[in-house]
C-alpha cells in the first residue's frame, strides 16, 4: 500500500510540474478615455505614480482589470517581472497608427524611453486588423512604466504576457 501511495504521489508531482511549465501568466488592462480630447494613459510605474492623481494618467482615463483592481496590480508591479509580449487591442483598425512608449527611470538619474510604433509590429497575416503584437523583452518593476495616447472616447486593451519560467522541484522531496 505504501508503494502505491508513493507512486501516485510521484505521478501527481510529475503531472503538476508538467502542467505548471506549460502555462503562463498574463495581465489584461483595459483603458477608456472619457474625455473629449486626447489623453495620456500610464500603466505601472509604482515608485513614480503611486501618490499621483489617477496614478499618472490624465484625469478622465479609466483603467480597469477583469479580476482585480488597478491598485493591486500597481503594488504587485514593484517587484521585477519579465514580460515577453504586449498585445494591443483597439476598437478599430486605427490602433496600428499609435505609438506605445516603454519608459525606464534608472537610479543614477538617467531616463530611457523606447518608442514602439505599432504599424511596424502589425502583421499582414493577422486575421483581425485591430490587434498588434509586440514581441520583445520587457522588464517591469517600480521604475518602469508604459505610456500610450488615447483618442477621445476611445477604448483600448493591453494584454501583457509574462515570460515563462520553468519550475524545478526535486521529486525526492515528496
Amino acid at each position: 500500500m505504501r508503494k502505491l501511495t508513493n507512486r501516485i504521489r510521484r505521478w501527481l508531482v510529475r503531472f503538476l510540474l508538467k502542467y505548471m511549465q506549460n502555462r503562463f501568466n498574463y495581465y489584461e488592462i483595459n483603458f477608456e478615455n472619457k474625455n473629449d480630447v486626447r489623453s495620456k494613459a500610464i500603466v505601472f510605474g509604482h515608485n513614480l505614480y503611486i501618490r499621483k492623481e489617477n496614478f499618472g494618467s490624465d484625469t478622465g482615463v479609466e483603467i480597469t482589470l477583469p479580476n482585480t483592481t488597478y491598485e493591486h496590480l500597481l503594488y504587485e508591479s514593484q517587484l521585477q517581472n519579465n514580460a515577453k509580449l504586449i498585445r494591443v487591442v483597439g476598437e478599430n483598425h486605427k490602433v496600428i497608427y499609435k505609438t506605445l512608449f516603454y519608459n525606464q527611470h534608472i537610479a543614477c538619474g538617467l531616463f530611457r524611453q523606447k518608442p514602439y510604433y505599432l504599424e511596424f509590429y502589425y502583421s499582414p497575416f493577422q486575421v483581425q486588423d485591430n490587434i498588434v503584437d509586440i514581441q520583445d523583452e520587457f522588464i517591469i518593476n517600480g521604475n518602469t512604466y508604459i505610456e500610450i495616447q488615447l483618442e477621445p472616447r476611445e477604448k483600448l486593451s493591453l494584454i501583457i504576457a509574462e515570460k515563462q519560467t520553468k519550475y524545478r522541484v526535486n521529486e525526492r522531496d515528496f
